[in-house]
């Protein structure tokens, strides 16, 4: 993915108030129609343009593998700064 599309992707990079994960979603998804994740440390939001699926797919606001089930959804740039700290050494 393009630097530019990315910004082109990303709704805001300012920290956010935090949103309410929908009722019976996965952490982090924040609407639905369209589908807007949002990250739980600095609540950036991704506005999806494609199918939900798709959109949590390709869009990096991923997990990071240590945390288990109590992992919170976080934006690339959040994401890259736990995996670069994380005790295992996941990257």
């Amino acid at each position: 993915m393009t630097a530019q599309l990315e910004l082109d992707l990303w709704e805001t990079r300012e920290i956010a108030e935090q949103l309410p994960t929908l009722p019976g979603k996965v952490e982090g998804i924040v609407g639905w129609d369209p589908m807007v994740l949002q990250c739980r440390d600095c609540g950036v939001t991704y506005k999806g343009t494609r199918r939900p699926a798709t959109d949590i797919i390709l869009s990096g606001f991923h997990f990071h593998v240590c945390e288990g089930r109590d992992g919170k959804r976080r934006c690339p740039d959040c994401l890259a700064a736990v995996k670069a700290a994380c005790p295992r050494g996941h990257s």
